[in-house]
This record gives structure tokens, sequence and C-alpha cells, in this order.
């Protein structure tokens, strides 16, 4: 897999499960390594993509949506390659 898709993908755990510590253990990483995979993508973009709370990580809901059509068609492309 190219780096640039173990950053998207690790931004999109990020923002599926809303915390870096429960992405990392899925991805079988530290949490140091999801945060630099998250930050590189938002610094050469210039955008925020994620909320940050306290302890907590979310999508703003314009996003949400949009997170919902890329899982789709991620899903969609996954099946396809099957």
């Amino acid at each position: 897999m190219p780096m640039h898709d173990r950053r998207l993908q690790a931004l999109r755990t990020v923002a599926k499960l809303g915390r870096f510590t429960q992405a990392a253990k899925v991805r079988h990483l530290t949490q140091p390594a999801v945060t630099f995979q998250v930050r590189h993508p938002e610094q050469r973009c210039r955008v925020r993509p994620l909320d940050r709370g306290r302890g907590r990580v979310r999508l703003p809901a314009v996003d949400r949506v949009r997170g919902f059509l890329l899982e789709s068609c991620a899903a969609r492309a996954e099946a396809a390659d099957d």
C-alpha cells in the first residue's frame, strides 16, 4: 500500500472511531505514528478535517456526510477487488 494511502486510511480510521488511541490499536501502530500520519495531510493541504475536543475527535457535520460517501465508495472498491 502506498504511503499516502496509509495516511488517508489513518485519517479515516481516526474519524470513524473518534480517538487516536483506538485508531492506533486497530491499525497496529503507536498513537504518535497515527498522529503523524494524520498531521501530514493536514499540513500539506492546509486543512484540519477533524474537530479535536477533549479526548474526542470528530468530523464537522458537512464532513460526516462526505465521510459516509467516502466509506460507501471505499466499500464498493474493495468489493470490486474481491
